[in-house]
């Protein structure tokens, strides 16, 4: 982290601020990337509800 408190998302690469609860950031990435890698990590159980069209989650 530096100075200015911000962190670089290691999967877009944009800067972001973590002031959402720890939970929220799935592998340090920022609220955007978390939100898309959580949804490709379901747990099996879930698998059926995801819907991907074209290659496109």
């Amino acid at each position: 982290m530096n100075l200015n408190n911000t962190e670089i998302c290691p999967c877009c690469g944009n800067e972001y601020i973590k002031n959402l609860p720890p939970e929220t950031y799935f592998y340090d990435c920022c609220e955007d990337c978390s939100f898309w890698l959580e949804k490709l990590y379901l747990p099996e159980q879930y698998s059926n509800k995801q819907v991907i069209v074209g290659g496109v989650h």
